[in-house]
């Protein structure tokens, strides 16, 4: 993971190997240490040997060897992990904003049929809450007289997996029902 050799690391501390981005961080790891005794699942920056920067989680632990106090740490590498997150969140930023500035409404739903996302538009429509609409919230602003026709199509071609269309009146923020 470093690019080094064992020649090259071992007798030598992780501040002469300069591997620290950020060499306050291994001060305030010690620190850590000796107030817990132990780290679970801390996130670090690493630099290798050809000073690339890689993110690793890492769990640390002070052991006694022969006497001597010692640092054992175990870590994963989670660099292409925290580049796909940072990628999906990218993704889904620019998604919600082509959404929310489109000039209709928007519904998104998971696998179970469930309501997981809803535009600006649908939310200043009803005057609703994201959190309210979610799963089937959306369905509880449909008139009363679609309410049935409009639940069986959408589930209907659901199942089905084929597109669909549908006309129903949906409560606006102000009470009135519109097509």
């Amino acid at each position: 993971m470093s690019g080094c050799t064992r020649e090259e690391v071992i007798g030598h501390t992780s501040l002469e190997l300069g591997i620290w981005e950020q060499p306050e961080q291994r001060t305030q790891l010690i620190e850590r240490l000796k107030q817990q005794g132990s780290l679970v699942n801390f996130e670090t920056k690493f630099r290798t040997k050809d000073g690339s920067i890689r993110r690793l989680l890492s769990s640390a632990e002070t052991l006694e060897l022969s006497g001597e106090e010692c640092l054992l740490v175990c870590s994963s590498d989670i660099t292409e992990r925290v580049a796909a997150e940072q990628a999906l969140r990218e993704s889904e930023d620019r998604f919600s904003n082509m959404a929310d500035t489109a000039p209709l409404m928007i519904w998104i739903s998971g696998e179970d049929k469930g309501c997981t996302y809803l535009n600006k538009q649908w939310l200043d429509f009803t005057g609703r809450s994201m959190e309210s609409q979610l799963g089937d919230g959306w369905a509880k602003g449909i008139h009363p007289e679609d309410f049935n026709r409009c639940l069986e199509t959408y589930y209907t071609a659901f199942d089905k997996r084929t597109t669909f269309e549908m006309d129903y009146r949906l409560r606006r923020h102000d009470g009135e029902y519109r097509w």
